[in-house]
């Protein structure tokens, strides 16, 4: 009897302070944090867009859904930016850290 009590007392703990808890926040705190404790990658940031680079959110890992190109020219799914962005204004970008601002749709380079 005890333990069903203890049991039912964590429980509505649990649904009543999960809801208030910001995982996307969260878990791109971690990412930061994560990026700064590893060691720097070399990245080539500041090259026009290839066809290469639409192959690959960077978010989701998959191949983007109607790709979006964020202020710093990394690609994402339309569905992962807006998501991700809804949920937490600071959202920083998964590749090179930096603020997203901004984003629009991406458009394949000529061959």
């Amino acid at each position: 009897m005890n333990r069903e009590i203890l049991w039912h007392g964590f429980a509505e703990f649990l649904f009543n302070v999960l809801p208030q808890f910001n995982s996307f926040a969260v878990k791109n705190w971690l990412r930061l944090v994560w990026r700064k404790l590893a060691p720097p990658r070399i990245e080539a940031e500041c090259r026009p867009l290839q066809t290469k680079d639409f192959l690959v959110c960077r978010f989701c890992a998959s191949m983007p859904t109607l790709p979006y190109v964020t202020n710093c020219g990394h690609i994402y799914c339309y569905y992962c930016i807006t998501a991700n962005c809804i949920a937490d204004a600071a959202f920083p970008c998964c590749a090179c850290g930096g603020k997203v601002e901004g984003c629009a749709p991406a458009r394949l380079p000529d061959p």
